[in-house]
């Protein structure tokens, strides 16, 4: 907005649309116009990312190119760049190919529907039309190569599905025991910090050696016949939710386990009379720290311990492995127990609740069948549905597997780079042990090679510490950014409910009860019964 003051008052020149205020990644130009869709929309993590932690999704994401024929690092790649220290997908080149214009805003609406609004919106822009291209022969040549053996592995997950969700998770131990061999400690500060430093380069390869060609023919295994099938027949005979009831209640799925596992632990403890004493009299903050201290009652001690041998490589905002896990700040999960130790109704523990969701959806499935078989064809049908159950079921809870083996990956690298930090602030270099997080990977190699910490790394370290601090002041993120500093935050309204309260929700379905917000999970405790109202959430919020 233009001004000018004339005669003690202020007359309005010129006025336009905000659209540049939201920080643009650096050194990327007006032109030709970028459209870039926000990581923290699919991730739910609204916080900074920390530079190590953002560098490395760069170097994972970018590794994913090797698969098709591609050679990107997160030096050479740009289609994951940083603004206001969060990353974004630079979605421009599907957009405006023929076949992603007409489809990108449809499937995107199954992760976010505002963005699919915003791009149905954003499509009508002649900057955006489609652009017709004579397909790469080398992408097209390692497209196929990598379809042959992925289509092979979607047919024997079908052919075998138990076995082949065994199988999955015996080959993701095998890779993690690889990588825990590796970052063994040599007992040199600095020989330590350089094998480190040269393991990090593996987390490329995260994506591309296993979490595609294993986890997502997994994902894809299941999801086919969710959607081809189930969700088809459900539309036919006039029930078209029905479906979804049979995703309740899932084997194998490594969140869902997790939780049970944390019930199991809240068991152990109620179970112990000085245990649920010290649960009850104690506040959390407090039970945290003495459980890192292993002050806690033995059964307490040991059975959180347990968990912790497990799950303790999660954390909220856990894609950021420059983010504190589990095992270093256990607030979070001692908050969960005292929530779980005051639920008395058997219907309500998270067992039963999953017991009961197995049971509907096998009832559901059931229903389906026997409707599908009064339709034209109906025998056949049925057969269908049948054995689209039969395959969705046990394969549908790998649907999380893939970032818990990343998740655990990164959890070996930062465990070993925090022992680096812990030797160098004992060596008076650094000041925390957590400070390396602050770096890039050069500056990591930088000071394994000259076995020293410099004042300039130091500085950096203080700086970005500095700006991270500033960018949790941030209260809002676009969904969608252009180029050109246009910033998108929300979808379209429904004009015949502008009045309402609106959200994204995680399942269909009517729910009534007392809604309490959480901005940080840290701060405040989900009470039994209680609906839950946030900015976003990752698997660690689960339990």
């Amino acid at each position: 907005m233009s001004d000018r003051t004339e005669g003690g008052e202020i007359y309005i020149l010129q006025s336009r649309p905000i659209t540049s205020l939201f920080p643009l990644p650096k050194e990327m130009p007006l032109a030709p116009l970028k459209t870039l869709f926000g990581f923290h929309v699919v991730q739910g993590i609204l916080e900074p990312l920390t530079p190590l932690g953002a560098q490395t999704l760069q170097n994972v994401l970018a590794g994913v190119s090797t698969v098709f024929g591609g050679d990107y690092t997160y030096e050479t790649q740009t289609a994951f760049p940083i603004a206001a220290e969060r990353l974004w997908i630079d979605v421009t080149s599907i957009l405006r190919s023929p076949r992603g214009h007409k489809a990108y805003p449809t499937a995107i609406k199954s992760i976010d529907p505002a963005v699919g609004q915003i791009f149905e919106k954003l499509l009508k822009d002649p900057r955006l039309a489609p652009v017709h291209k004579a397909p790469n022969l080398r992408t097209t040549f390692y497209t196929i190569k990598f379809l042959i053996p992925f289509i092979g592995r979607i047919i024997r997950y079908w052919q075998h599905p138990e076995r082949g969700a065994e199988r999955f998770f015996a080959l993701a131990d095998a890779e993690i025991a690889k990588a825990q061999a590796k970052s063994q400690s040599s007992g040199n500060l600095w020989l330590n910090l350089k094998n480190r430093a040269a393991l990090w380069h593996d987390t490329r390869l995260i994506f591309a050696d296993f979490v595609i060609p294993q986890g997502v023919s997994a994902v894809v295994a299941s999801m086919a016949p969710f959607f081809g099938i189930l969700q088809r027949f459900s539309k036919a005979i006039g029930e078209p939710q029905l479906y979804l009831e049979i995703s309740r209640g899932i084997p194998h799925n490594v969140t869902t386990e997790m939780d049970l596992f944390l019930w199991k632990t809240a068991q152990d403890i109620q179970a112990d009379t000085e245990s649920r004493l010290t649960f009850a009299d104690t506040d959390a903050f407090q039970l945290a720290t003495d459980f890192q201290r292993g002050a806690l009652p033995n059964i307490a001690q040991q059975a959180i311990a347990e968990f912790m041998s497990r799950y303790g490589m999660r954390g909220l905002g856990e894609i950021d492995f420059g983010r504190k896990r589990w095992r270093e700040e256990p607030l979070h999960i001692i908050q969960t127990l005292q929530s779980y130790l005051t639920i008395t109704d058997p219907d309500l523990a998270p067992s039963a609740v999953f017991e009961k969701g197995a049971e509907v959806a096998k009832l559901a499935a059931e229903k389906l069948e026997t409707k599908v078989r009064l339709l034209r064809a109906g025998k056949l049908k049925s057969r269908l549905v049948r054995w689209a159950v039969s395959r969705y079921r046990p394969l549908a809870g790998l649907r999380e597997a893939p970032k818990f083996f990343a998740i655990q990956m990164m959890g070996i690298h930062r465990q070993g780079l925090l022992e680096s930090g812990a030797s160098l602030v004992a060596e008076n270099l650094l000041e925390k042990e957590d400070d390396l997080f602050f770096l890039k990977i050069n500056e990591l190699e930088e000071i394994a090679e000259k076995e020293t910490v410099s004042a300039e790394i130091r500085e950096k370290i203080r700086e970005r510490r500095e700006l991270r601090a500033r960018e949790m002041r941030r209260k809002q993120l676009p969904r969608v950014l252009l180029s050109d500093g246009t910033a998108f935050y929300e979808g379209m309204r429904d004009v015949d409910n502008a009045d309402g309260i609106f959200g994204d929700p995680v399942s269909p379905g009517v729910v009534e009860g007392r809604v309490r917000v959480v901005l940080n999970p840290h701060e405040t405790q989900l009470q039994v019964g209680e609906i839950l109202v946030c900015p976003g959430t990752d698997p660690a919020w689960t339990p």
